[in-house]
């Protein structure tokens, strides 16, 4: 990410975005979250950034998804959205991933536990590929399921595997549901 200002609060930013017509869908959708940073730079843009606790490579995927979200939200920000409209040229996240958890000489607090301890580990930067259009295909496909007269058969999709789905079919066959 280029240098820019961080614009961070002690509270982390809502935004909720005007109602979307995603192509070929009579739905309407709103996307509403809670950006962690933000970052201006000089140029009039913005960056978002999202901090993560986690394995780097854990669900990064989703993890774009949900930085996609907040970038349609704050470019696309309903008149009520706490944030105003901004333009996002970034995505990233920074996530720090626990490898060691050690206790360390602490004070007592008079409950004869010793308090002290401390997270070793990585700190990693992602930057994400800004797609636009692959966010709104990804949109269009949860609205082909929304939309749907009756849930798609479990399975393995794009998306991966619905953990959900698997339930209910070890359910079902084991007789435990109808």
């Amino acid at each position: 990410m280029k240098a820019g200002q961080f614009l961070c609060e002690k509270e982390d930013a809502w935004v909720e975005s005007v109602k979307l017509s995603v192509p070929n869908h009579k739905s309407k959708v709103v996307i509403k979250g809670m950006v962690d940073c933000l970052v201006a730079f000089e140029d009039g843009t913005f960056g978002i950034i999202d901090f993560k606790t986690s394995s780097v490579n854990s669900s990064i995927e989703m993890y774009s998804r949900q930085l996609h979200a907040y970038s349609f939200c704050i470019e696309n920000a309903a008149a009520a959205s706490p944030l105003p409209q901004l333009p996002i040229s970034e995505l990233a996240l920074i996530v720090y991933e626990p490898e060691q958890f050690k206790a360390i000489d602490g004070t007592d607090d008079g409950s004869g536990l010793n308090l002290g301890a401390r997270l070793v580990g990585r700190l990693s930067y992602i930057s994400m590929e800004k797609n636009d259009q692959k966010f709104m295909q990804f949109l269009s496909d949860v609205l082909d399921v929304l939309e749907s007269p009756s849930p798609p058969s479990p399975g393995v999709s794009q998306y991966g595997t619905c953990s959900y789905c698997e339930y209910l079919t070890k359910a079902k066959n084991a007789n435990l549901i109808p």
